[in-house]
């Protein structure tokens, strides 16, 4: 939907469930777990990108506010009073919502993410699921139940049906 990586990443998710449907061992989940968030960041990532291109192109279409959190920058004045710039990262769940509106936004759509159901908490436990199998403490942390899978499941879902949500609320305010 958005660009190359995403795309690419999209693919990989397709191959490997086909292998996690013939061969579903944990060595398999975990590269699915990793690939589905490689995916999401991938696709988070382009959303502000191209929300960033558009507001170079349409200046003021973005607070100045905004525009620093697109550019995950920060300014402060160094010991010379000369304005100095550094990588601000957000938390990633905040971020993901805030890409979804800024995508939408730079298209003329106003646009807000669904975050009442259980999809959404089920998507929030996802970012934890990810952050256990990158930043392991224990076997445990990289091991996955099925009820896990299941949760993961839902939250892709979240992901998907609110990126459908948001792209329709762009071809709205377009027309089309």
């Amino acid at each position: 939907m958005f660009g190359e990586a995403s795309k690419t990443l999209d693919d990989d998710i397709d191959e490997l469930v086909k292998l996690y449907e013939s061969n579903a061992t944990p060595a398999v989940t975990r590269a699915l777990v990793r690939a589905y968030a490689a995916y999401i960041e991938a696709a988070v990532f382009e959303m502000r990108q191209e929300a960033l291109q558009k507001s170079r192109d349409y200046p003021g279409v973005f607070s100045p506010e905004e525009d620093s959190v697109l550019l995950e920058k920060s300014v402060f004045l160094d010991k010379k009073g000369k304005v100095q710039s550094k990588d601000d990262y957000q938390r990633f769940v905040p971020l993901v919502l805030f890409s979804m509106r800024a995508y939408a936004k730079s298209h003329g759509a106003h646009f807000e993410p669904d975050t009442s159901d259980h999809k959404w908490s089920a998507f929030q436990q996802f970012i934890n699921f990810r952050n256990r199998l990158v930043h392991p403490k224990s076997l445990s942390d990289i091991e996955f139940t099925r009820d896990d899978l299941s949760q993961m499941m839902k939250a892709l879902d979240w992901f998907h049906d609110t990126n459908m949500s948001m792209v329709e609320s762009v071809r709205r305010a377009l027309g089309l």
